[in-house]
């Protein structure tokens, strides 16, 4: 079985109903925070780490090809992370190209908002 093939078959039971284990990216320099700081730890293997808190939290997190991304899914990093850690976490995530009207709209779907006209998809 190739690596897509289990990433495949992951993502079908996030859509089987689990949309909270879907996967949040975060450029991996959001570790350097915690590198070498008293109390803190993170390890690795080549495909996955963990970063922890003395008494505190831990996160388990997936290692990208290139190593310049870390994953984890957002389910954990909602129940794991502490508050406190939040911003920082969020001001290293990483997101796909998207459509920021449509998040907008997403968020408060009473708005209204100009998007030009409809019209059929090109072939």
């Amino acid at each position: 079985m190739s690596a897509d093939v289990f990433v495949e078959a992951y993502y079908r039971r996030v859509l089987a109903g689990r949309p909270e284990a879907a996967m949040l990216f975060f450029r991996a320099s959001v570790l350097d925070r915690y590198r070498g700081r008293e109390g803190f730890a993170v390890q690795r293997t080549d495909t996955a780490g963990r970063v922890r808190q003395a008494g505190g939290f831990s996160l388990d997190f997936g290692i990208a090809p290139g190593e310049a991304l870390i994953h984890a899914p957002a389910s954990e990093v909602a129940a794991r992370l502490p508050e406190s850690e939040r911003e920082h976490w969020l001001a290293h995530l990483e997101l796909l190209p998207h459509s920021r009207h449509f998040v907008r709209m997403r968020m408060n779907p009473a708005s209204c908002f100009e998007d030009g006209e409809i019209r059929p998809w090109p072939r």
